[in-house]
This record gives structure tokens, sequence and C-alpha cells, in this order.
């Protein structure tokens, strides 16, 4: 039988609690949907880091523009602090008060 193991980094959580701070601060209370960005092999996880996602309550789409303009961002940022090339997205999560499945 094989196992799956998930390993989440610190600045991955940092970068969730952040944002829902900053929401609560401007006392926005609809759901903050983000990637998680890592590597996987096999059934092996490991989850670096987080992008933000733009997301509309009315329509329950995310904004393409706003993701298309964080991928870019990222792609020239990560390598710089000596990301790995191989990073991808690995999973998403969704915060908020009052959520439901």
């Amino acid at each position: 039988m094989s196992t799956t193991s998930v390993f989440l980094h610190p600045l991955a959580i940092l970068n969730i609690t952040d944002q829902y701070t900053r929401a609560l601060y401007k006392k926005y209370t609809g759901r903050l949907v983000g990637a998680l960005i890592g590597i996987q092999s096999g059934r092996n996880i490991e989850i670096f880091t987080t992008l933000e996602i733009a997301f509309d309550p009315n329509t329950h789409l995310i904004d393409t523009d706003t993701l298309d303009k964080q991928k870019n961002f990222a792609t020239k940022v990560l390598p710089a602090f000596g990301a790995n090339p191989m990073y991808e997205v690995v999973g998403w999560y969704s915060v908020g008060k009052d959520m439901k499945p």
C-alpha cells in the first residue's frame, strides 16, 4: 500500500493567513481563493508558497487577467530567490467566514 506525504512550508501558511487578515481588516467577508505552489513527485507533495487568486463572489469565477499577471510575476520573482524551476500548481485553497462546502 502506498501512502501520500504532504509537507506544508511555513511560508504558505503565512501567505494564507496574511490574505485572510487583510480581508478582515478591509471588512471583506467573501471567499478567498488561492493556488498552492510546490512540487509533486509521485505521491509526495511539497507546498512552498501560494498565489492569491481574485475571486468574484457574484459569478463564482476567478479573474483570469489578475491570475495571468500573478503567474508572470511569480515566474520572474521565484527564480530570483533560488526557487526550483519545477514548481507547479499542486492544489488550491479557499478560506472565509461562514463558508459552506
